[in-house]
């Protein structure tokens, strides 16, 4: 009786070969799509100009740390959407499909929407670390907006430290330098390099969970 072939199979090709060659149908999928990715550039760029015009002139007042605040929030939300938040939103999606949580693209879109809404509530802008409630103190550390928006913050104020952001008593003395304004968030000058190393350890998990994702649906199908 002659026995069953087996249904193991392995690939003749290494990984590393694997690797390059995913990568090349990677850049051919932005090549073909150069119009999308020129209107994403164009956007960047003209949201920015845009912004730059209209904060120009924000001044070094107490008014002018509250304009800047609401700037750096307003970046993330809308410019940084595409371009550094894209890191976020890739990890949210690998952690997802992943776990399990997505059986479909629609419900993945979805969870992930809410996933990102919830990572910019603890991003420390609404709601600060010493306000959140114990059992959600996690989420507040979780939250890649949180690096980004720290180390916007730092690169701001750590190039205006001796900046005068705010005056007390009729004497009009300055009450509050950039120094301090840093020294209220908990933040220093070095946060800024801690924020894109964080962010950039978000974009290797990001990677560690795609090849984990695709070994796991390679296993299955072999099945």
């Amino acid at each position: 009786m002659a026995t069953p072939p087996s249904l193991s199979c392995t690939s003749p090709c290494s990984r590393i070969h694997e690797f390059v060659v995913l990568y090349k149908r990677a850049w051919k999928v932005v090549y073909r799509s150069k119009q999308l990715l020129l209107t994403n550039f164009l956007e960047a760029v003209i949201v920015g100009t845009l912004l730059g015009t209209i904060y120009i002139n924000a001044g070094y007042g107490e008014a002018g740390a509250h304009k800047r605040l609401g700037l750096f929030a307003f970046t993330l939300t809308f410019l940084l959407t595409s371009t550094m938040v894209f890191l976020p939103y890739l990890l949210a999606v690998a952690l997802l499909y992943s776990s399990s949580f997505a059986p479909d693209y629609i419900a993945g879109m979805s969870l992930v929407s809410v996933s990102l809404a919830g990572f910019f509530l603890f991003s420390g802008y609404f709601l600060s670390r010493e306000s959140t409630p114990v059992y959600w103190v996690f989420m507040h550390y979780a939250s890649p907006y949180k690096y980004a928006l720290d180390a916007m913050l730092a690169n701001e104020y750590s190039c205006a430290a001796n900046r005068c952001f705010g005056v007390a008593g009729a004497g009009e003395e300055c009450s509050e330098t950039g120094r301090d304004v840093l020294a209220a968030r908990g933040l220093t000058a070095e946060e800024r390099w801690t924020g894109v190393q964080v962010l950039f350890g978000f974009f290797l998990l990001y990677r560690v969970l795609y090849w984990v994702v695709l070994s796991r649906r390679a296993s299955r199908a072999k099945r």
